[in-house]
Protein backbone atom coordinates (compact mmCIF):
# COMPACT_ATOMS: atom_id res chain seq x y z
CA UNK A 1 0.00 0.00 0.00
CA UNK A 2 0.94 3.71 -0.50
CA UNK A 3 -0.86 6.14 1.76
CA UNK A 4 -1.15 9.54 2.34
CA UNK A 5 2.06 9.91 0.73
CA UNK A 6 4.03 13.82 0.21
CA UNK A 7 6.05 13.77 -2.46
CA UNK A 8 7.62 17.61 -2.87
CA UNK A 9 10.34 19.55 -4.31
CA UNK A 10 12.45 17.04 -6.05
CA UNK A 11 13.88 17.59 -9.96
CA UNK A 12 13.84 14.43 -11.72
CA UNK A 13 15.66 14.28 -15.00
CA UNK A 14 16.83 12.12 -17.55
CA UNK A 15 15.55 9.06 -16.40
CA UNK A 16 15.35 6.01 -18.28
CA UNK A 17 11.55 5.41 -18.33
CA UNK A 18 9.20 7.37 -15.92
CA UNK A 19 10.67 10.21 -13.66
CA UNK A 20 8.17 8.87 -11.25
CA UNK A 21 5.12 6.27 -11.17
CA UNK A 22 2.57 5.36 -8.13
CA UNK A 23 1.35 1.37 -8.77
CA UNK A 24 -2.24 0.54 -9.07
CA UNK A 25 -3.46 -0.84 -5.61
CA UNK A 26 -5.88 -3.41 -5.72
CA UNK A 27 -6.69 -3.55 -1.73
CA UNK A 28 -5.19 -2.56 0.98
CA UNK A 29 -4.47 -5.03 4.44
CA UNK A 30 -6.13 -4.98 7.84
CA UNK A 31 -3.24 -3.99 10.04
CA UNK A 32 -3.08 -2.30 13.43
CA UNK A 33 -2.68 1.47 12.58
CA UNK A 34 -3.37 1.31 9.05
CA UNK A 35 -5.53 4.08 8.40
CA UNK A 36 -9.12 3.52 7.03
CA UNK A 37 -10.83 6.57 6.31
CA UNK A 38 -9.96 8.55 3.00
CA UNK A 39 -6.54 9.93 2.32
CA UNK A 40 -4.63 12.24 0.04
CA UNK A 41 -1.28 11.50 -1.38
CA UNK A 42 0.08 15.10 -2.61
CA UNK A 43 2.71 15.79 -5.29
CA UNK A 44 4.01 19.12 -5.71
CA UNK A 45 6.80 21.40 -6.76
CA UNK A 46 8.73 18.78 -8.87
CA UNK A 47 10.25 19.27 -11.76
CA UNK A 48 9.92 16.02 -14.20
CA UNK A 49 12.11 16.32 -17.18
CA UNK A 50 12.30 13.71 -19.54
CA UNK A 51 15.15 12.81 -21.90
CA UNK A 52 15.66 10.86 -25.35
CA UNK A 53 17.30 7.71 -23.83
CA UNK A 54 15.60 5.15 -24.66
CA UNK A 55 13.87 2.81 -22.77
CA UNK A 56 14.31 -0.99 -22.74
CA UNK A 57 10.71 -1.62 -21.44
CA UNK A 58 8.99 0.83 -23.69
CA UNK A 59 8.15 4.44 -23.83
CA UNK A 60 6.70 6.20 -20.71
CA UNK A 61 5.13 9.60 -19.42
CA UNK A 62 7.16 11.69 -17.41
CA UNK A 63 4.24 11.04 -14.33
CA UNK A 64 2.09 8.16 -14.21
CA UNK A 65 -0.66 7.96 -11.05
CA UNK A 66 -3.06 4.76 -10.69
CA UNK A 67 -6.17 3.98 -9.02
CA UNK A 68 -6.34 2.88 -5.57
CA UNK A 69 -8.37 -0.23 -3.91
CA UNK A 70 -11.73 -0.43 -5.73
CA UNK A 71 -13.70 -0.90 -3.03
CA UNK A 72 -12.98 -1.09 1.24
CA UNK A 73 -9.88 0.88 2.76
CA UNK A 74 -8.37 3.34 0.55
CA UNK A 75 -11.09 3.51 -2.20
CA UNK A 76 -12.09 7.15 -1.63
CA UNK A 77 -8.18 7.94 -1.76
CA UNK A 78 -7.26 10.33 -4.27
CA UNK A 79 -3.87 12.77 -5.48
CA UNK A 80 -3.26 16.13 -5.13
CA UNK A 81 -1.03 17.04 -8.02
CA UNK A 82 -0.11 20.71 -8.39
CA UNK A 83 2.92 23.28 -8.38
CA UNK A 84 5.01 21.19 -10.66
CA UNK A 85 6.72 21.36 -13.99
CA UNK A 86 6.10 18.82 -16.44
CA UNK A 87 8.76 19.07 -19.21
CA UNK A 88 9.78 17.26 -22.61
CA UNK A 89 8.03 13.97 -23.57
CA UNK A 90 9.42 13.39 -27.40
CA UNK A 91 8.68 8.96 -26.54
CA UNK A 92 5.08 9.26 -27.41
CA UNK A 93 3.95 9.46 -24.23
CA UNK A 94 2.06 11.62 -22.35
CA UNK A 95 4.09 14.10 -19.63
CA UNK A 96 0.95 13.10 -17.11
CA UNK A 97 -1.39 10.01 -17.13
CA UNK A 98 -3.74 9.32 -14.66
CA UNK A 99 -6.39 6.97 -13.78
CA UNK A 100 -8.73 6.82 -10.11
CA UNK A 101 -8.83 9.94 -8.43
CA UNK A 102 -6.84 12.89 -9.45
CA UNK A 103 -7.21 16.62 -8.54
CA UNK A 104 -4.63 18.21 -10.78
CA UNK A 105 -4.07 22.06 -10.42
CA UNK A 106 -1.72 25.18 -11.05
CA UNK A 107 0.92 23.10 -12.87
CA UNK A 108 3.01 23.60 -15.71
CA UNK A 109 3.35 21.55 -19.08
CA UNK A 110 5.64 21.88 -21.88
CA UNK A 111 6.87 20.34 -24.69
CA UNK A 112 5.58 16.73 -25.35
CA UNK A 113 4.48 14.68 -28.72
CA UNK A 114 1.71 13.33 -27.33
CA UNK A 115 -0.70 14.61 -24.48
CA UNK A 116 0.07 16.56 -21.84
CA UNK A 117 -2.73 15.13 -19.90
CA UNK A 118 -4.05 11.71 -20.46
CA UNK A 119 -6.88 10.04 -18.30
CA UNK A 120 -7.31 6.27 -19.61
CA UNK A 121 -8.05 3.21 -17.55
CA UNK A 122 -4.46 1.69 -16.43
CA UNK A 123 -3.84 -1.49 -15.38
CA UNK A 124 -7.35 -2.56 -14.42
CA UNK A 125 -8.23 0.69 -12.71
CA UNK A 126 -11.24 3.11 -13.78
CA UNK A 127 -10.63 7.03 -13.97
CA UNK A 128 -12.82 7.80 -11.29
CA UNK A 129 -12.28 12.08 -10.64
CA UNK A 130 -10.50 13.93 -12.91
CA UNK A 131 -10.32 17.79 -11.33
CA UNK A 132 -8.36 19.46 -13.50
CA UNK A 133 -8.20 23.60 -13.37
CA UNK A 134 -5.41 26.11 -13.80
CA UNK A 135 -2.63 24.58 -15.50
CA UNK A 136 -1.01 26.00 -18.46
CA UNK A 137 0.02 23.64 -21.44
CA UNK A 138 2.17 24.83 -24.38
CA UNK A 139 3.95 22.93 -27.61
CA UNK A 140 2.34 19.67 -26.40
CA UNK A 141 0.33 17.63 -29.48
CA UNK A 142 -2.62 17.33 -27.77
CA UNK A 143 -3.45 19.31 -24.45
CA UNK A 144 -5.93 16.95 -22.34
CA UNK A 145 -7.16 13.66 -23.93
CA UNK A 146 -9.43 11.61 -22.11
CA UNK A 147 -9.75 7.99 -22.95
CA UNK A 148 -12.15 7.12 -20.24
CA UNK A 149 -14.93 9.57 -19.24
CA UNK A 150 -14.67 9.62 -15.40
CA UNK A 151 -17.29 7.27 -13.27
CA UNK A 152 -17.26 9.92 -10.84
CA UNK A 153 -16.75 14.11 -11.10
CA UNK A 154 -15.11 15.52 -13.82
CA UNK A 155 -14.19 19.56 -13.95
CA UNK A 156 -11.68 20.97 -16.41
CA UNK A 157 -11.42 24.51 -15.72
CA UNK A 158 -9.56 27.66 -15.81
CA UNK A 159 -7.07 25.95 -18.26
CA UNK A 160 -4.70 27.68 -20.43
CA UNK A 161 -3.66 25.32 -23.78
CA UNK A 162 -1.55 26.22 -26.66
CA UNK A 163 -1.80 22.87 -28.75
CA UNK A 164 -2.87 21.90 -32.20
CA UNK A 165 -5.20 19.81 -30.62
CA UNK A 166 -6.36 21.31 -27.18
CA UNK A 167 -8.53 18.89 -26.44
CA UNK A 168 -8.99 14.90 -27.33
CA UNK A 169 -10.96 11.93 -26.87
CA UNK A 170 -14.18 12.18 -25.16
CA UNK A 171 -16.12 15.07 -23.81
CA UNK A 172 -16.03 15.90 -19.98
CA UNK A 173 -17.66 19.08 -18.22
CA UNK A 174 -15.28 22.17 -19.72
CA UNK A 175 -15.23 26.02 -18.20
CA UNK A 176 -13.66 28.75 -18.96
CA UNK A 177 -10.44 27.29 -20.50
CA UNK A 178 -8.63 29.47 -23.00
CA UNK A 179 -7.29 27.88 -26.12
CA UNK A 180 -5.03 28.73 -29.10
CA UNK A 181 -2.39 27.75 -31.20
CA UNK A 182 1.33 27.16 -30.57
CA UNK A 183 2.28 30.08 -32.70
CA UNK A 184 -0.12 32.31 -30.81
CA UNK A 185 0.63 32.15 -27.41
CA UNK A 186 3.03 35.12 -27.48
CA UNK A 187 -0.62 37.03 -27.73
CA UNK A 188 -1.09 35.47 -24.13
CA UNK A 189 2.20 34.93 -22.02
CA UNK A 190 5.77 36.67 -21.78
CA UNK A 191 8.31 33.95 -23.48
CA UNK A 192 6.72 31.16 -25.08
CA UNK A 193 9.31 28.61 -25.50
CA UNK A 194 10.50 25.34 -25.31
CA UNK A 195 14.12 25.96 -24.56
CA UNK A 196 14.74 25.82 -20.17
CA UNK A 197 16.07 29.64 -18.36
CA UNK A 198 14.25 31.32 -20.99
CA UNK A 199 10.58 29.82 -21.29
CA UNK A 200 7.95 31.78 -18.95
CA UNK A 201 4.50 31.52 -19.28
CA UNK A 202 3.22 34.82 -16.76
CA UNK A 203 0.70 36.12 -18.60
CA UNK A 204 1.34 39.87 -20.31
CA UNK A 205 -0.44 42.39 -19.53
CA UNK A 206 -4.50 42.74 -20.68
CA UNK A 207 -4.23 39.39 -22.30
CA UNK A 208 -7.11 37.39 -22.14
CA UNK A 209 -5.68 35.22 -19.25
CA UNK A 210 -7.06 37.61 -17.43
CA UNK A 211 -11.13 38.31 -17.11
CA UNK A 212 -11.65 41.62 -15.46
CA UNK A 213 -15.72 40.42 -14.61
CA UNK A 214 -15.76 36.51 -14.47
CA UNK A 215 -13.91 34.75 -11.80
CA UNK A 216 -14.64 30.89 -11.92
CA UNK A 217 -16.53 29.12 -9.06
CA UNK A 218 -13.91 26.51 -7.60
CA UNK A 219 -16.06 26.38 -4.21
CA UNK A 220 -16.55 22.54 -5.40
CA UNK A 221 -12.68 21.66 -4.96
CA UNK A 222 -12.10 24.29 -2.03
CA UNK A 223 -11.42 21.26 0.41
CA UNK A 224 -8.40 20.47 -1.93
CA UNK A 225 -4.72 22.29 -0.43
CA UNK A 226 -3.30 24.78 -2.17
CA UNK A 227 -6.38 25.10 -4.16
CA UNK A 228 -6.23 28.98 -4.21
CA UNK A 229 -2.39 29.09 -4.47
CA UNK A 230 -0.97 29.76 -7.92
CA UNK A 231 2.57 27.95 -9.46
CA UNK A 232 4.29 31.11 -7.75
CA UNK A 233 2.38 29.90 -4.41
CA UNK A 234 0.45 33.62 -5.10
CA UNK A 235 -3.19 33.74 -3.31
CA UNK A 236 -5.52 33.40 -6.70
CA UNK A 237 -8.54 35.16 -6.92
CA UNK A 238 -9.43 32.87 -10.11
CA UNK A 239 -9.68 35.64 -12.76
CA UNK A 240 -6.98 34.61 -14.28
CA UNK A 241 -7.01 31.30 -16.65
CA UNK A 242 -3.87 29.17 -16.61
CA UNK A 243 -0.94 28.27 -13.84
CA UNK A 244 -0.36 32.16 -12.36
CA UNK A 245 -2.32 34.72 -11.22
CA UNK A 246 -1.19 38.00 -12.26
CA UNK A 247 0.29 40.20 -15.48
CA UNK A 248 3.29 41.80 -16.07
CA UNK A 249 6.80 40.30 -14.95
CA UNK A 250 7.23 37.28 -13.37
CA UNK A 251 8.71 37.60 -9.83
CA UNK A 252 8.90 33.95 -9.53
CA UNK A 253 10.90 31.01 -10.10
CA UNK A 254 12.12 31.52 -13.69
CA UNK A 255 11.32 27.87 -15.20
CA UNK A 256 14.92 25.68 -15.57
CA UNK A 257 16.34 22.14 -15.25
CA UNK A 258 16.63 23.08 -11.89
CA UNK A 259 15.27 22.24 -8.52
CA UNK A 260 12.28 24.86 -7.80
CA UNK A 261 12.85 26.94 -5.34
CA UNK A 262 11.35 26.67 -2.23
Amino acid sequence: PFIGGLVEHNLVKDPVGYCMQIKHQFSRPSRTGMPAGPQRTIIRHNVFIKSDNASPSGARPNLLVSGKPDTGPGSSDHYEIYGNLFYHNHDGEPLFQASGRVHVHDNIFVDGLYAAIMLARHHEKDVIDAIIYNNTIYATDRGIGVGMVPTGQALVAGNAIFSPTPFSGSTINRIDNITDSVANASNYVNNPTTTPGEMDFFPVAGSALHSTTIAIDFNSVNSDIEYDRDFNGATKDFTFRGAYHGEGANTGWALNDELKPH
